[in-house]
């Protein structure tokens, strides 16, 4: 863990201002909109987007008028100013003489099933050979709504089985994908953490896994319907969001696709007195994405991950932009990343170098995997100054032959029947692949490596899953398998570039699950 430099301390400020973007690269006529939002101490956020002052420092660059709209007008570098009452912010803005020349609607193909809510990415391929997102602005529309329908969000339901063309609008170009969708029957779901603690006035993220009856898992991002028994108490968005509004305790009652599952959320009056970076980093290399996670201790004793919770600013947005603790390196230099939780705040000092990507590579480089079960590879990144480093964003995944090898967006595969395919994965233009051959082995069992383990406190445990087949074949799953620790306030898991890391917070017993194609495997951890 990268400790050097770091500092917390009482954030004491009145309010800040924060951009939804605190670096734009555009081509000529592009447009954006900026999202602006005022901390206030007490660290909830107003929207002040219609009301804020906009000015940019070059107009014949870029323009933006008062409802933050923003339009590339030539080719140079310029600064917008925004104020709202004395509180100031700056977004960095450069305009390139790249043109679009394509529209790509992202995935182009996929299976899913009805009842889901699914989101695509849009992208403008332009001149230079770069890609800019541009799914804010696009318009989707569906051939078919009775199939699927897009809603105002961009966000695609999924409504009936069937086939769907669906279509990606921008700049006057056209993307088209193929959408099939079919009934799965939901068995079950998956949610993380188990139970809730958390502190009045604050927001907790859950993760929702369902958990099919042909045992593949699909992470549920928008369209939940959870309840609670104390609205009072505690409430959660459809996007799992939980929001802690008094003290006491509620029971939350997640439902998707029929399946229910409920837990419990503790809502009290503890205030977090430190907080601490769990994997930050001091480099990264220009144009890299790096995940910041962090950690809070609260004066209750525990312990919680916080790192969607929080909110986090750059100091030089042009060389390093963050959002949600994702960094994105655009240009060398250095840079002060400030993460704002609870009234507190943590600083990591990251510099931005200049080694560049030779290529990706895949592990495993072959793969023979029973039909019907899921898995997925490690991609790495490997750089001119000899590093190499685990990739998990912006990567694209797809199969050489749909009937044989299926694949989603987060890099999940499985063969469909008898027969070899290649499963294609590129990033920025790097491009790799390895053959995926189909058995007809059964699932055995699935166990944890390691099993019962004692380590002191502090320590970390690299853990690792593995499916045993019919055929005495093994798969290693630890990345498709679903984990959870019965007291994460003890054991923290993490995937940590490419390993799945426990780190030990507080003395005594821990509980480990790992579930893969409805097969649980449980080990202890204890920590001294």
């Amino acid at each position: 863990r990268y400790e050097a430099a770091l500092s917390v301390d009482a954030y004491s400020h009145a309010t800040a201002l924060l951009l939804s973007a605190q670096y734009l690269e555009l081509g000529v006529g592009f447009r954006e909109s900026l999202g602006v939002s005022l901390l206030n101490t007490d660290f909830s956020v107003q929207d002040v987007s219609l009301t804020a002052r906009y000015q940019s420092s070059n107009e014949t660059v870029v323009s933006v008028d008062t409802n933050g709209e923003l339009v590339a007008r030539g080719v140079g570098e310029a600064t917008v100013s925004v104020r709202y009452g004395d509180q100031n912010a700056t977004l960095f803005v450069r305009v390139t003489d790249a043109v679009a020349s394509a529209l790509i609607l992202e995935p182009q193909s996929r299976s899913e099933s009805v009842g889901a809510v699914l989101s695509y990415r849009v992208w403008a391929v332009l001149s230079d050979g770069t890609r800019k997102d541009v799914s804010a602005r696009a318009v989707m529309r569906s051939h078919d709504p009775a199939i699927a329908s897009v809603q105002s969000s961009g966000r695609v339901l999924a409504r009936s089985s069937g086939t769907v063309n669906l279509f990606a609008y921008y700049m006057g170009m056209q993307a088209q994908a193929s959408l099939t969708l079919e009934v799965r029957k939901v068995n079950d779901l998956w949610c993380t953490p188990g139970a809730v603690n958390i502190s009045k006035g604050l927001q907790k993220r859950l993760s929702v896994d369902a958990i099919y009856e042909d045992y593949t898992t699909q992470r549920i991002e928008d369209g939940l319907d959870i309840s609670s028994s104390d609205e009072s108490v505690a409430l959660a968005s459809a996007q799992g969001v939980i929001s802690a509004l008094s003290v006491g305790t509620a029971t939350l009652s997640v439902r998707y696709g029929g399946a229910v599952r409920t837990l419990t959320v503790y809502v009290n009056e503890s205030k977090p007195t430190r907080l601490e970076w769990i994997n930050s980093t001091a480099s990264i290399s220009a144009g890299m994405s790096r995940q910041f996670r962090a950690l809070a201790y609260f004066d209750d004793g525990r312990t919680e991950e916080i790192t969607y919770d929080a909110l986090y600013q750059s100091s030089r947005p042009d060389l390093l932009s963050v959002q949600s603790g994702l960094l994105n390196a655009h240009a060398t230099g250095a840079a002060l990343i400030t993460l704002y939780y609870g009234g507190l705040r943590l600083e990591a000092p990251v510099t931005v170098n200049t080694a560049v990507i030779t290529s990706i590579t895949l592990t495993p480089q072959t793969q023979l995997l029973p039909i019907g079960y899921q898995a997925s590879v490690n991609v790495r990144a490997l750089f001119s100054d000899g590093r190499s480093e685990s990739l998990n964003s912006d990567l694209i995944y797809s199969s050489s032959d749909t009937s044989l090898l299926s694949v989603d967006q987060n890099g999940r595969f499985s063969m469909l029947r008898s027969g070899m395919a290649f499963l294609h994965v590129s990033y920025f233009g790097y491009r790799a692949q390895i053959p995926i051959t189909a058995t007809n082995a059964t699932l055995y069992t699935v166990e944890i490596v390691p099993t019962t383990q004692y380590v002191a406190i502090g320590a970390s445990v690299v853990y690792e899953a593995k499916a045993i087949f019919s055929d005495n074949t093994e798969l290693d799953v630890t990345f498709d398998a679903l984990w959870q620790s019965n007291d994460p306030q003890k054991l923290l898991i993490e995937d940590r570039q490419g390993q799945l890391v426990g780190l030990t917070r507080a003395r005594g017993s821990v509980e480990i699950t790992a579930l893969y194609a409805r097969r649980q495997a449980k080990t202890t951890l204890y920590i001294y």
